[in-house]
């Protein structure tokens, strides 16, 4: 497949604590071992890119060679913010046209089928979940000042599926407090579409969401 993948895992996981969440473990295996293997073989070693943390590299590249990954995924430190990490992940990129995903080290549960899912669609597209709560807006103190309908409201995920030509324009303007690479695609005015995803999907931040990341996987 004509595409290039970037598991981003650079971050220092600040919500979490003192620990780097992506090394913990997850069913006796580290957390982020858990996504690299999921998406191994969908893209050559030279486009398929892990950023971590320049701090832990070495415990990263000692994991990849334990569960022998090293030689399936290529490794780069990332920078002080997640659009610095991505950058530094897509100039290691040597992919001139097809698709680029970006997707979150921290979520172990996204399956191949979805990235596959994805790819296929020849769209700008993101792995999604539309709202189910009740949502409320509220003041500086916590006041319910309105409720929010949730008609069209959907929560955005990873994997997030781009043409790489245009993820790499998109780049190139993008704003340095984005939250996920939709909204850096959208910044440049290109068009996103959500895909929905039929199961659990959600991101390790803090600890109590282990043992719930534990009993999905199980």
């Amino acid at each position: 497949m004509n595409c290039a993948i970037i598991i981003t895992g650079g971050g220092t996981g600040t919500r979490y604590g003192e620990k780097n969440k992506l090394l913990e473990l997850l069913n006796g295996v580290p957390v982020f071992i858990h996504s690299v293997k999921n998406f191994a073989g969908l893209a050559s070693k030279e486009n398929y890119i892990l950023t971590v943390n320049s701090r832990d590299r070495e415990l990263f590249l000692r994991e990849l060679e334990k569960y022998s990954l090293d030689d399936r995924i290529t490794v780069v430190n990332g920078g002080a913010s997640r659009v610095e990490s991505v950058r530094n992940a897509l100039d290691a990129v040597q992919l001139d046209s097809g698709r680029v995903a970006i997707h979150d080290a921290a979520r172990p549960l996204a399956e191949r089928a979805l990235l596959e899912k994805l790819l296929d669609d020849e769209r700008n597209v993101i792995a999604a979940q539309k709202v189910v709560d009740s949502i409320k807006l509220c003041d500086a103190d916590g006041l319910i000042t309105n409720e929010v309908d949730r008609t069209y409201l959907w929560r955005a995920e990873t994997p997030q599926v781009f043409d790489i030509v245009e993820y790499r324009r998109a780049m190139e303007q993008a704003p340095a407090d984005a939250t996920d690479d939709a909204m850096i695609m959208r910044s440049a005015g290109y068009d996103v579409y959500v895909v929905k995803e039929e199961k659990e999907n959600f991101k390790l931040t803090t600890a109590s969401d282990l043992p719930k990341l534990e009993k999905y996987m199980n």
